[in-house]
């Protein structure tokens, strides 16, 4: 009887530990990713209502907002924006490469050039339907 009793605590113990680095392992993969997100977010800087972004865009990414780069090599971050006039609404799937953009300094607006139209969305804010 003994035996099947240490037997169990044996075993539970090979679980518990198991267990532990399942979530400490998980924990640090966390902590490595969240790191590494933060310094790719370092190297774009945030489209700002003072600054002014123009050209065309090369490369776009989606995470909570939209990280680009435009042909000259300028890398930009502006977080989302949504006009519901268009299919999509969000400029995160709006856009794609090869569309130009236009921010001007001192201003809110952003538009979006694609396919010989002007399309047209408010930094940071949603534009409801009309």
């Amino acid at each position: 009887m003994n035996f099947k009793k240490h037997s169990i605590i044996k075993d539970g113990d090979k679980i518990g530990k198991f267990y532990a680095i399942i979530i400490l392992g998980f924990i640090i993969m966390v902590v490595i990713g969240i790191t590494i997100q933060k310094s790719i977010w370092k190297k774009f800087p945030k489209v700002q209502y003072q600054s002014e972004t123009k050209g065309e865009i090369y490369r776009i990414r989606n995470n909570r907002g939209i990280f680009g780069e435009l042909k000259s090599g300028q890398k930009i971050f502006f977080t989302s924006t949504s006009n519901y006039n268009y299919k999509p609404s969000f400029i995160s799937d709006f856009i794609s490469r090869g569309d130009s953009i236009l921010k001007p300094a001192n201003s809110d607006s952003i538009f979006v050039f694609k396919d010989d139209k002007k399309y047209f969305f408010i930094l940071g804010k949603s534009i409801e339907k009309r």
